[in-house]
C-alpha cells in the first residue's frame, strides 16, 4: 500500500510538512513519520492532514497545537549609572537576544518609580527603542544618560514583544551639582 501526503504550500498561514511525503506499507507494516509545523503566527494551531491510500479510501488526521510567541531575553539584569554630575553624558548597553526560532517585534518604553523627580525619561534616550529582530538573534541597544538636573534616578526598561511577554530590567543612577568650593586666596 502507497501513502502520499497533501503537501501544504508555504504562504498558508501554518506551513506544515509531512516526511516521507510518500510512504509504502506491506502488509502489518508499521512505520514513524515526522510532522513538521513551521508556525507563522501565535496562538492555538487546527490543521487538518489529509492522506490518499492507493486503492483505498483517503483518510484525516487532525493536528492541534498550542504555539507560543517569541521569547526575547536580555543579558544585562540591571543598568547603573551609579554617581553622576549634573551635566555629564554617560552610555551603557542592553543586549536583547531572540532565543526561539520566530521573528520578534519588540519595542522599549521607560517607566519611572513613584518619589522620582520625574525628569528620567527626559534624560535618557534609547538607541534603536523598537524593531524586528530574527530567530536566534542579537541586538544591542545603546541607553544614553544626560542628566540636566540633580535627581535619584528610579526607572524600569520594559522590552514589549509582540505576542510574548515583557521583560523589565532596573535602571538606576545618583545625579549631584558639582562640588566646587573657593579658598580666601591672600593677594598682594
Amino acid at each position: 500500500t502507497v501513502l502520499r501526503w497533501e503537501e501544504f504550500p508555504d504562504v498558508l498561514y501554518q506551513a506544515v510538512k509531512i516526511l516521507p511525503n510518500t510512504l509504502s506499507l506491506g502488509p502489518m507494516e508499521r512505520k514513524e513519520v515526522k510532522v513538521e509545523v513551521a508556525p507563522k503566527r501565535v496562538g492555538p494551531l487546527e490543521v487538518s492532514l489529509a492522506c490518499a491510500v492507493e486503492n483505498g479510501s483517503r483518510l484525516a488526521f487532525a493536528l492541534f497545537s498550542e504555539v507560543s510567541g517569541p521569547q526575547l531575553k536580555l543579558q544585562e539584569a540591571n543598568i547603573d549609572f551609579g554617581l553622576m554630575r549634573v551635566g555629564d553624558k554617560a552610555s551603557r548597553t542592553l543586549t536583547i537576544t531572540n532565543v526561539c526560532d520566530v521573528m520578534a517585534r519588540w519595542n522599549l518604553t521607560i517607566e519611572e518609580e513613584d518619589g522620582t523627580e520625574g525628569r528620567t525619561k527626559e534624560s535618557i534616550v534609547l538607541t534603536p527603542d523598537h524593531g524586528l529582530l530574527d530567530a536566534n538573534r542579537t541586538v544591542q541597544v545603546k541607553v544614553a544618560f544626560a542628566p540636566t538636573a540633580p535627581s535619584r534616578t528610579r526607572a524600569t526598561v520594559i522590552c514589549h514583544t509582540e505576542g510574548g511577554d515583557p521583560l523589565y530590567i532596573s535602571l538606576r543612577g545618583e545625579v549631584i551639582y558639582p562640588n566646587v568650593s573657593i579658598s580666601e586666596v591672600d593677594m598682594d
